[in-house]
């Protein structure tokens, strides 16, 4: 279906970073008089990008791009994901799983935001400035493999399949498979090794800021102003230290590479049009900059997670989980639906 008419589409900004290009810019200019000459145009071009908006130029979004799933997401030829940036749309399949769950009830978000990892991921460095940048305990980098996942082993000492929910406390581990996590009792939380951010308490963050724009510009404007302002900022979004920490660092990483993409993008769609659908300039930009190591470190992303976002992303990453208030459900085999609580079905 359509979006109806005088509403936004999600997708409004290009990224959460594109907004605060121009002042990064401009800041990064008064601050380092050698490079303002090449920091000027990028301030000018934003200006003019702005001045083409407000006197009748594109809008952010144009309502007849997409359709419109029940949820009020765009769907790309009716499917919740997108071809590779690189892959042919006329040879694109969307996959046979149903899109991942996009909001979750207060239930299950209040109470994995309780739970408590008791080995967290620490994080002290850059891995942006710093080729030596290892999370305490190390990440074991390239060790996982292709299906690795991250695993929430529960402390919960002569636990049975009756009674309330038993669990508290956790331990974080990474696994080679899903096979190998569900045979050591652990309950898969994303796909790909554990990170700073595969905690709970940043799923019920994630799950709280489904779209993240509005809160992710204001955290990129205090991410280029002073790191610890960043990381303050995603901190108050619900964001674990370590996790907050990573945005902030990616914040900044995407606005120092991707400043001219992303003031031309800056009052674009986040997605291309049909056939493709793919992700626009600046996006793509954050994609190749700053994403590889965001993933490498946080662990824990939206995708991998099984959490769908207003900006459809390529099929490849999805995860298609689903999250309990009580994940020690799905080794305890009681996955049954608990009715008109806010759980989901499956652990």
């Amino acid at each position: 279906m359509k979006r109806p008419k005088g509403t936004y589409a999600y997708a409004l900004p290009a990224s959460i970073g594109a907004a605060a290009v121009v002042i990064g810019a401009f800041l990064h200019g008064i601050n380092n008089t050698s490079s303002f000459n090449g920091v000027f145009p990028i301030v000018i071009e934003g200006i003019q990008c702005l001045g083409s908006a407000l006197l009748g130029g594109p809008t952010p979004t144009d309502e007849a791009m997409f359709e419109y799933g029940p949820d009020g997401l765009p769907l790309c030829r009716g499917c919740h994901c997108t071809p590779e940036w690189e892959e042919d749309p006329g040879a694109f399949v969307c996959p046979e799983e149903p899109p991942p769950t996009w909001r979750y009830g207060t239930e299950v978000i209040e109470t994995l935001r309780s739970h408590v990892a008791i080995n967290p991921i620490g994080l002290d460095c850059n891995p942006y400035a710093d080729e030596g940048c290892d999370t305490t305990p190390s990440l074991e980098k390239g060790s996982w493999g292709d299906n690795a996942v991250c695993g929430l082993i529960y402390d919960v000492p002569g636990a049975d399949d009756s009674g309330d929910c038993p669990l508290t406390n956790y331990t974080l581990k990474s696994f080679r498979t899903a096979e190998e996590a569900v045979s050591s009792n652990a309950v898969v939380t994303h796909k790909g090794h554990c990170g700073v951010c595969s905690t709970t308490e940043d799923l019920a963050a994630y799950m709280t800021h489904p779209d993240m724009v509005a809160e992710g510009r204001k955290c990129t404007h205090r991410a280029l102003l002073s790191a610890n302002g960043g990381r303050q900022c995603y901190e108050a979004l619900g964001f674990t230290t370590p996790c907050a920490t990573i945005w902030a660092q990616n914040s900044f990483n995407t606005a120092s590479f991707c400043r001219a993409p992303c003031v031309r993008q800056l009052f674009s769609p986040a997605n291309l049009p049909e056939p493709s659908c793919k992700l626009n300039e600046c996006l793509y930009c954050d994609e190749i900059q700053s994403g590889s190591q965001f993933q490498l470190f946080a662990g824990r992303t939206r995708r991998n997670s099984g959490l769908r976002t207003p900006i459809m992303r390529p099929c490849k990453g999805f995860a298609f989980l689903e999250h309990t208030a009580c994940p020690m459900d799905a080794v305890l085999g009681r996955n049954e639906d608990k009715g008109g609580d806010g759980k989901i079905e499956k652990g």
